[in-house]
């Protein structure tokens, strides 16, 4: 689940985001991870608090986007 909060600048995108670690992708598919972590950067917010690390912005989220895992 992504939670935006656009009032606030703020998206929480719990697990979706592990900064600093591998995505656990057991019950899914890559597509869509690319697909979740497209609809937390589309929001535009400049805080971005991933699941169990700290907050980051859409520079952070977009490199994590674009590790060569997702492809």
């Amino acid at each position: 689940m992504i939670l935006d909060v656009p009032n606030e600048d703020v998206v929480c995108a719990g697990g979706v985001l592990l900064i600093g670690d591998h995505s656990i992708v057991w019950d899914g598919d890559i597509d869509g991870w690319i697909a979740a972590c497209d609809r937390i950067l589309v929001t535009g917010a400049n805080t971005i608090v991933p699941g169990h690390r700290p907050m980051i912005d859409q520079e952070s989220a977009l490199e994590f986007r674009e590790r060569p895992y997702f492809r």
